[in-house]
């Protein structure tokens, strides 16, 4: 039964995943192509709730804690992304996607690697 909860895992972690580079990719259409794409950029973060069903998910099917765990800090980091969109940390704007990215990886390394076992 646990592998059945690791494998949603971790097509969870893949939708979010591509969702991140599709929001990146929409920020930079938003910048260097069409002003419009702003308001679907806003709309589309919605994806971080993504991150709040695998930690409902890691919780529920007793996955390893530092899945669990970490899919609840990439849920808080993408919540932080909120208030960094104006004013002085904006810069920060920019650069916490790379975080989220480096972890949804780290996560779908260690998802991986706790379904082979």
């Amino acid at each position: 039964m646990r592998k059945h909860f690791i494998k949603l895992y971790l097509v969870l972690s893949g939708l979010a995943l591509l969702s991140i580079l599709i929001q990146v990719f929409l920020a930079g259409v938003a910048v260097f192509q069409d002003y419009t794409y702003w308001e679907i950029h806003k709309s589309f973060a919605l994806f971080k709730y993504i991150y709040l069903v695998m930690f409902i998910v890691g919780l529920v099917g007793k996955l390893p804690k530092i899945l669990t765990w970490l899919s609840f800090a990439i849920f808080a980091v993408a919540n932080i992304q909120y208030y960094t969109a104006h004013g002085f940390l904006a810069s920060l704007h920019v650069v916490i996607p790379f975080l989220i990215f480096w972890l949804n990886l780290v996560i779908i390394k260690k998802a991986y690697k706790t379904l082979k076992i």
